[in-house]
């Protein structure tokens, strides 16, 4: 398969220097891709947050990012330095690929979440702050061109327990005690698919789809996210 995934990718996303005062409050976040080893497509890195009575995403399974500090200059410095403070990589502004569609959850309208999608051709030392995140996870994204990764999950988000679409981290025929399941669901889950759509438009991505006979819509659902 093709390994200039990225170069395309690059040419579909928005401009890194896209900026808007006039929202209530901002975040951003880092999608952190990189080449797989041996087929050349791309991995994306996940992290497990850490467990805190006063993080409302305790536990979750999330990108990097933050809340944007009065310091940050532009919403795309809070995600380079939120990256660096909580799992020790040094991205740069300028370096990153693009930008997705900014996103604001149902349960949280006043918030903007704004991700930003970086490519690194060589990963340096991980170093995580253990208050922050508890887990960091490389997936191969070929797996979301597979439905079985995809399931109906039940979620508990501030006293509510609800049933969501979710991605699957670990193979679902996983029982092991020691790989425990991993879900991909809110607003990581909503970030997470306006990602595979581009990609699933590079050369990459339509020959893996045309391979397995996947066809995205029918599995790459925004509802009730959206």
């Amino acid at each position: 398969m093709t390994t200039e995934w990225h170069k395309q990718l690059k040419n579909k996303l928005g401009v890194v220097t896209r900026e808007n005062t006039g929202e209530r409050e901002q975040s951003a976040v880092s999608l952190i891709l990189k080449g797989h080893a041996a087929s050349g497509g791309p991995e994306i890195l996940f992290i497990k947050r850490a467990e805190r009575f006063d993080d409302p995403w305790s536990g979750h399974m999330a990108f990097p990012g933050g809340r944007r500090d009065k310091e940050d200059k532009t919403i795309a410095e809070t995600a380079v330095r939120e990256t660096l403070e909580e799992i020790g990589i040094q991205l740069r502004e300028h370096e990153a690929l693009g930008t997705l569609e900014a996103y604001s959850p149902r349960v949280s309208p006043e918030l903007t979440v704004h991700p930003y999608v970086f490519f690194l051709h060589d990963v340096p030392h991980l170093k995580l702050d253990r208050k922050e995140v508890e887990e960091v996870h490389w997936i191969a994204v070929e797996q979301a061109f597979n439905p079985s990764f995809f399931a109906q999950s039940p979620h508990s988000f501030r006293g509510m327990t609800l049933t969501l679409p979710s991605f699957l981290l670990n193979s679902p025929d996983d029982q092991t005690t020691t790989s425990p399941k991993r879900h991909i669901w809110g607003v990581t889950y909503v970030i997470f698919l306006e990602l595979l759509y581009v990609l699933a438009e590079t050369t990459w991505g339509q020959q893996l789809s045309r391979e397995r006979k996947f066809v995205p819509h029918e599995i790459w659902k925004y509802y009730p996210y959206r």
